[in-house]
């Protein structure tokens, strides 16, 4: 058989889904332009799966928010199928707590609707080459609340030692950070590098915020 010459040979075949007619047109002018063949336009979640059955197509932008099945819902049941195809989702809007079970889901990126149209190209091309592309802003929210959303119900300050729980109790009464160094025998510096490194594991920005988990509360989400 001799091989196919048309247009969309050798291209990656896309299907896109989203609920809105002129962002799915407005997607698939920019991925055409992208050298990508899109081999299927969804407007339902619920046509999703019968449409992947139908196209077999080899990456899926799924927005998250769609009638019948969000791309989350998607993601989950591609996954739980044993299907490991790339999917991208693209979404205007996605919690901390949805983020989080998509990267535990293995998705393969993350692109806001508001970025730069290329942005979604940058994406593609990041995925094909085997790498997960999360938009920036969005890995930061994955990066400071991560453990806070999967230990959601645990105590938080398990995840401390003995040192950095004594530092915890001190500051939630208040003390500074020169008073912190004078009542554990350390510098303020050192103090400072004790906070930063509980931050980090807590998934928290301020000492406020410690404060609260120590006190019983909760941080705010972001």
């Amino acid at each position: 058989m001799p091989p196919d010459d048309s247009p969309a040979a050798g291209l990656t075949r896309l299907l896109i889904a989203d609920d809105h007619p002129l962002v799915l047109s407005g997607m698939e002018t920019v991925l055409r332009r992208g050298d990508y063949d899109v081999v299927s336009r969804v407007r339902e979640g619920s046509d999703v799966l019968d449409a992947v059955a139908e196209h077999n197509p080899d990456i899926l932008v799924l927005d998250v928010n769609m009638p019948g099945r969000s791309g989350l819902d998607l993601l989950r049941a591609l996954r739980a199928a044993g299907d490991e195809r790339p999917v991208v989702l693209f979404t205007a809007m996605i919690t901390d707590e949805a983020l989080v079970e998509a990267i535990d889901l293995r998705v393969n990126g993350v692109v806001p609707k508001e970025g730069d149209e290329m942005m979604l190209i940058e994406c593609l091309r990041a995925v094909e080459a085997g790498e997960r592309w999360i938009e920036s802003g969005m890995q930061q929210r994955v990066n400071r609340s991560y453990y806070r959303v999967r230990n959601r119900g645990a105590d938080p300050l398990e995840r401390l030692t003995p040192r950095e729980r004594s530092i915890a109790a001190l500051v939630a009464r208040g003390l500074r950070n020169r008073e912190v160094a004078v009542e554990i025998g350390v510098t303020e510096g050192s103090v400072k590098v004790y906070l930063h490194r509980m931050y980090e594991k807590l998934g928290i920005e301020t000492r406020v915020e410690l404060a609260m988990m120590v006190q019983g509360g909760q941080p705010r989400d972001r």
